[in-house]
This record gives C-alpha cells, structure tokens and sequence, in this order.
C-alpha cells in the first residue's frame, strides 16, 4: 500500500494522506535495511522511505543505472548518506571510481559507514561542499529539519530557524585536478537543495565533456534562496551542449524541454532534470 500510494500520484499526493504516509514510514522503519541490493544504516530520523520501499525514486534510480558504466568515473555531489553513491560505485565496478561529496557531518560519518559494510574500494568520501572560490560559503542548518546544509543568502540570514553551520568547501575542478584528468569524468549527480548553480560553476572545464551527463535537482525556489538564478543554470548548461530533459514520472519517461517551457512549468514537487549532449 506505502508503495503504491507514494508513486507522487493519485491518493499520495492529498494533503491528508501524505501525513498518513508519513507516519507510516516512520512507523515501520528499522535502523539497517535492504535497499535496492545495498545494506544501509539509516540515521535516528530521516529517509523513511528507505526501509519500507526499498528504493528511493524508481525511474531516477533506473535512469542513472543505464547512464553509468563499467570502468567510469564519476561524481555525487551532495551524496547524503549513500543511496546514489553505493549505486554508482556497483556500476562503475573495481575499474572505475566514484567521488562523493557530502558537507553535514552527521551524514557524511554514516555515508561512510554505508560505503564500509558494503564493501566497496572504488569510493573516495570528502565530508565537504563544492563552491567556485569566490563564492562566500555562508551555510546553515535549518533547526529541528533532518534535511542537509543550505548555503543561504544575506536575506535570509535573519531567519531565526536557521543555524549557522562551518562547511568546508572546495572547487570542483581544482579538486579533481588531484586525482583524474577532467575529460574522464562521465557522470555527475548534484543534489545540493539550492546552489546546484554553483557547483556548476565549480565544474566550468568538466562541463566541456564530450559524453558528460549530468542528473541536477531542479528547484527554483530554493535557488533563488541560495542566491542561484534558475535562468542561469539553464544558460549554462544549453551554452555547453546540453540538451535538458524533464522527467515524466507517471509513465516514465523523459521529454526534451526548452528554457521557456522549463521555467514555466509550476510544479510543487522537487524533480531531477537529465542533461545530456549526445
């Protein structure tokens, strides 16, 4: 019933039953579970959906597995505690390599207890977020929310749920001069609930891949928040060849979206846009 009814459509989606949902999650939830072929330890509250569904978003989830391949080298980018990432390293296998970047210390020490159990060495874990240098790195955490950092502008400081947080930060090209040539990262997730923008920005000479893809949360409110032009993202993703698909979550699906019919879709839902150039 939790998983027909949390699909994002018909009854799940009614104010009343999500509250419904919701307590049920909670209800039923353990402390280390199954999902999708991972052991995952699951913090003390949070990710509800992990125990009792077993999958987190059916269709993104299938989507990323058909993008990432054997011997690849990718990058998540906002890992939380691992869903993505355990996904990626299983398909990148022992020849490739993933990077994941999670900036809340909470998460990170549990993202990296989940990378441990399961036995993976083909992970590199950076408990820090990805920002251009110029960028002031002004993160909080929002009081009695389970949810990660947010990078915030100057407005919103003021906020009394709000909680300044010290996040180390690191730009994205620099970092991965380290470790990998820029030309063979082929995949990047980025789920960073606002700056999406700036990671971006972080990653101007990765965006030149021929073969990039890339899976970016889409929310234009919380980019505004975090001082992040939705305009821009878009400019800049079609201004390095990528070509923006939305997801049609019903029939699963995607469909190719200009940048009109892009930022005038009104949608109260979070979703992730695949961008890709070939």
């Amino acid at each position: 019933m939790l998983k027909k009814s949390s699909r994002g459509y018909g009854l799940g989606k009614k104010g009343p039953i999500k509250i419904i949902l919701k307590l049920m999650n909670q209800f039923f939830r353990a402390e280390i579970v199954s999902v999708h072929g991972h052991k995952m330890i699951l913090p003390g509250k949070g990710f509800d959906e992990y125990s009792t569904l077993g999958v987190y978003g059916e269709f993104d989830t299938s989507s990323v597995e058909n993008l990432v391949h054997e011997g690849d080298f990718v990058v998540d980018v906002g890992a939380a505690i691992g869903y993505y990432t355990l996904i990626l390293a299983r398909a990148v296998g022992p020849n490739g390599l993933v990077f994941a970047l999670e900036p809340k210390i909470e998460r990170f020490k549990i993202l990296k207890k989940n990378i441990e159990i399961n036995g993976y060495s083909n992970v590199i874990l950076e408990n820090k977020a990805i920002l251009p240098s110029e960028i002031e790195p002004t993160f909080f955490n929002i009081k009695n929310s389970q949810g990660g950092v947010r990078l915030v502008k100057n407005s919103e400081k003021n906020d009394v749920s709000l909680e300044p947080v010290k996040i180390d930060v690191v730009d994205l090209d620099t970092y991965l001069k380290k470790y990998t040539a820029k030309n063979e990262i082929s995949f990047i997730k980025i789920d960073v609930d606002g700056p999406e923008l700036f990671v971006l920005k972080s990653g101007r000479s990765i965006l030149n891949n021929k073969h990039l893809k890339i899976l970016i949360e889409w929310d234009k409110d919380l980019s505004r928040k975090s001082d992040c032009n939705p305009d821009e993202i878009i400019d800049l993703l079609t201004e390095n060849g990528f070509k923006i698909y939305y997801p049609d979550y019903v029939n699963k699906k995607y469909f190719i979206v200009n940048k009109d019919e892009l930022l005038n879709i009104e949608s109260s839902d979070t979703i992730n846009l695949l961008c890709k150039k070939d």
